[in-house]
């Protein structure tokens, strides 16, 4: 939205959108079931995409459709032969899934939406996933058709993820897409858990110290397929309540503070007074918190860190938006960061390493509230933002490298089990190495604007679907920049295909 932004009628921010859209009178919003059934099943011959019409003719609704029909077939025909057990069924039905898919997308997709899905993160980051499950499938092969199985598998997450890019489609289509994508990920999950599938299979080995460590298979195979299936969830959502199809499913872009905040904070010395010592009592606190956790001194990490936590409610102290602290615990991000948090914090109980883990569990949980929560903090600096910022990620990489190169947790069993007659464990190092990697991967986005937004207009975590229509959060603004890029684009119109 930042790149110049085009009203189109009376506009309103996509935050007073919202607000004003909860008061409204339910009943002017509900449909027949016969206009969900059309809405649902048909294809728009007519739509508009980034602000520009699209039209298509006879010809390309024909072939949309029945490649929406062969590769919706065929996408459950694999699902089916894949759990069943049938490998060489489930690459054989792979081979026309892809034709048709091929079929559907040809002179069927927009580039600028795809190079605008390239700079999602957890786009990026559900590719990334998905190819380091081929790899890892190439390196480690479970049986002879695991390399193929790999890759039909992150060609079907591409496929998926791209849906966004494709002009003309029909919202069953994208409905039966979405559910044959989480079937595969939620079986993969299950055959990981309560089958034997991959164990005892070391994907690596090394000694540091004389102390030999392991990363195994089934725990990094389950850590992608929970990982993807969390990054793709917003998206998952979107696609099942978006009956028009208004909303892209992946694209999303954040929201200004002006949106979020219904009037400005004023502020007088005292409080001005109270922020900035309020501010540098934090900063200095948690950075000698942090120095101390490295260093291992546990009872000073504890003193600094409560003391870090004074400094802290004395700045959140009538210093917060409640309307954007609501606003935040409706986005999935800033949600799953959280839960991951509190997971650790009950591991540090059920399973200390130490006597005070159960105190270091709660200390993370207090750091990764506070950092998720600053975008509900009225007055505050950049700097002291900042500083927040990489006291997270630092607090992230040290948990992240004690977990591979130290031995934090080492040999602490979480869980065991055993199903027919084969014994199954869930080590704690492995389970609490992939909760830091989520909580950073998860608050990459955040991070990032973080440190881009100099004028600190955005907030860090709150986030909005894109419009297909507009290309920006608000139905009724338009991103000219955008515009342009797919008026060029479709110099050549469909219904000439």
């Amino acid at each position: 939205m930042g790149e110049g932004n085009r009203r189109t009628g009376n506009v309103r921010t996509a935050f007073e959108v919202e607000l004003q859209s909860e008061t409204r009178d339910h009943t002017a919003s509900r449909n027949s079931w016969a206009e969900i059934y059309r809405e649902t099943t048909s294809l728009r011959k007519n739509t508009v995409l980034l602000g520009q019409s699209v039209e298509a003719d006879d010809g390309l609704v024909w072939r949309v459709k029945w490649a929406q029909r062969g590769a919706g077939t065929f996408g459950l025909l694999l699902i089916i032969c894949y759990i069943s057990g049938q490998s060489i069924a489930t690459a054989v039905c792979a081979g026309p899934l892809f034709i048709f898919l091929g079929i559907l997308y040809y002179k069927n997709v927009s580039l600028v939406i795809a190079k605008r899905l390239l700079r999602e993160m957890n786009v990026v980051i559900v590719l990334v996933l998905a190819l380091s499950n081929w790899s890892i499938d190439i390196a480690r092969p479970a049986h002879s058709a695991s390399v193929i199985l790999g890759f039909v598998y992150a060609l079907c997450v591409c496929a998926f993820v791209f849906l966004d890019t494709i002009k003309v489609k029909s919202r069953v289509f994208g409905i039966l897409a979405g559910i044959i994508f989480v079937s595969a990920n939620i079986y993969n999950m299950y055959i990981l858990v309560f089958r034997g599938n991959d164990q005892g299979v070391v994907l690596l080995k090394y000694t540091i110290q004389e102390n030999e460590y392991t990363f195994m298979k089934r725990s990094t195979k389950l850590t992608i397929f929970i990982q993807i299936m969390l990054f793709s969830m917003d998206g998952i959502y979107t696609l099942f309540i978006d009956r028009r199809q208004e909303l892209m499913i992946f694209a999303t872009g954040h929201i200004y503070r002006e949106a979020g905040t219904a009037q400005k904070t004023e502020t007088d010395n005292s409080l001005k007074w109270r922020i900035n010592w309020s501010q540098r009592g934090a900063g200095v606190s948690a950075l000698v918190t942090l120095i101390c956790w490295v260093a291992g001194q546990y009872i000073a990490t504890i003193v600094f860190a409560a003391l870090a936590s004074l400094f802290f409610g004395t700045l959140y102290y009538k210093n917060v938006s409640f309307v954007i602290a609501k606003r935040l615990l409706r986005e999935t991000n800033v949600v799953i960061m959280f839960v991951l948090s509190l997971c650790n914090w009950v591991l540090n109980t059920a399973r200390p390493r130490v006597s005070l883990d159960p105190i270091f569990g709660l200390l993370y949980l207090l750091l990764v509230s506070i950092f998720l929560f600053l975008d509900a903090v009225k007055e505050k600096s950049r700097v002291f933002v900042i500083a927040v910022g990489i006291i997270f990620i630092l607090m992230n990489i040290y948990n992240i490298f004690d977990r591979i190169f130290g031995d934090a947790d080492y040999g602490i069993v979480l869980l065991k089990y055993t199903i027919q007659g084969n014994e199954y464990t869930f080590m704690k190092r492995s389970i609490k190495r992939s909760i830091f990697l989520q909580v950073m991967l998860f608050s990459t986005n955040g991070i990032y604007t973080l440190f881009k937004d100099r004028k600190q207009e955005l907030m860090i975590f709150a986030t909005g679907k894109i419009y297909r229509e507009t290309g920006t959060t608000s139905k009724e603004v338009e991103q000219e920049s955008f515009v342009r890029r797919i008026k060029s684009e479709n110099i050549t119109p469909l219904s000439s295909i």
